[in-house]
């Protein structure tokens, strides 16, 4: 298991200087004096010369990014966050470095995890930090990343659950349909949702999930 930081060199750091901005102007954080941008990648499944010939023909460019192994530069009084895609997520950036690896070593078998971080200098409190995370992270698709490296990149189970069942609906009478629709605020008319509970009634025989 290796892991290797990316960070772009001065001059080149245009996503640092667009979340400063952000954070600064947006959302009205005026303690921040410094940030640096990151992208975490977390690699399986190589050899040690091949992830060294990655570095530079895969997650990096000589002349505009440094590259780091293991660990990253701090200063003591730094501030990092680190966030990532819940499990089961598409990372895209994830699966180009795959397929990158399957090119230069002829393997399918590389895994490749990525992780955003950014790392802040400045006079800031606990409630900033917070408002700085829930605003660049989006829970729907991400999360939290840990700091620690992990043992190794299997797959986390996804939990999965049930999609709600909206019982009864087949049966409902026309007052009883009006209330459903009002109360779930439906893109749809009553003459449409009559139609569709003659249909789970009729064709499905069966009621129907809330996805449906």
């Amino acid at each position: 298991m290796y892991r290797i930081y990316v960070e772009r060199k001065e001059g080149f750091e245009n996503e640092a200087l667009s979340i400063k901005s952000e954070l600064t102007n947006f959302l009205g954080i005026d303690g921040i004096k410094n940030v640096r941008y990151l992208n975490r990648y977390d690699v399986e499944n190589v050899t040690e010369s091949v992830i060294k010939a990655a570095s530079q023909r895969i997650f990096s460019e000589a002349q505009s990014d440094f590259c780091y192994f293991e660990h990253i530069p701090l200063e003591e009084n730094d501030i990092v966050i680190a966030w990532e895609y819940l499990p089961g997520q598409y990372d895209q950036r994830a699966d180009a470095c795959e397929q990158c690896f399957q090119l230069l070593t002829g393997e399918k078998n590389v895994k490749v995890k990525c992780a955003k971080i950014i790392v802040l200098y400045g006079e800031l409190t606990d409630k900033d930090v917070n408002a700085i995370q829930e605003y660049l992270i989006n829970p729907v698709d991400q999360r939290l990343a840990s700091l620690d490296k992990v043992a190794d990149l299997t797959d986390e189970s996804v939990d999965i659950k049930p999609v709600d069942v909206f019982k009864g609906f087949t049966q409902y009478n026309d007052s009883e349909l009006k209330d459903f629709l009002s109360q779930k605020q439906m893109a749809m008319n009553f003459d449409d949702l009559k139609l569709t509970q003659e249909y789970f009634k009729n064709e499905e025989q069966r009621d129907p999930t809330e996805t449906e």
